[in-house]
């Protein structure tokens, strides 16, 4: 980045604050959102080959070993993918919503410190501005 384009941190210290009140990247977090949400597909799409393999009853496997297998994929091994499948979404909703909170935290404080902005050390709005 040339030193042109480089901008100066801004002055969280006239609000009272040492740092950026609001840390966070909100790109970061939809790449999360983003990620969980694949996972979660992926997760479906294998529930899904799982319920054909449970539905095929041709193609030669047939018998105990077959009929068993496919108590094994339709019980405990598509709960668990189930269970996968959620937690992903959950999680994933769970991202989002905060990435939501903390832009609308980001705006308010980037909202504060442009109202900041000039006003002298002494002046009752820069006192109503700071936390």
């Amino acid at each position: 980045m040339s030193p042109e384009s480089a901008q100066m941190p801004p002055n969280w210290r006239e609000l009272g604050f040492d740092g950026d009140p609001v840390p966070g990247d909100p790109q970061v977090l939809q790449g999360i959102v983003d990620d969980f949400t694949y996972l979660r597909d992926t997760a479906w799409s294998v529930s899904q080959g799982l319920d054909a393999f449970v539905a095929s009853a041709s193609g030669g496997f047939a018998g105990a070993t077959a009929d068993a297998l496919r108590e094994v994929v339709s019980g405990r091994l598509k709960t668990f993918i189930f269970n996968i499948a959620r937690a992903f979404s959950l999680a994933g909703e769970a991202v989002a919503e905060y990435k939501l909170a903390l832009v609308q935290a980001q705006q308010v404080a980037a909202d504060a410190l442009r109202q900041a902005a000039g006003l002298a050390v002494g002046d009752a709005k820069l006192a109503g501005l700071k936390r």
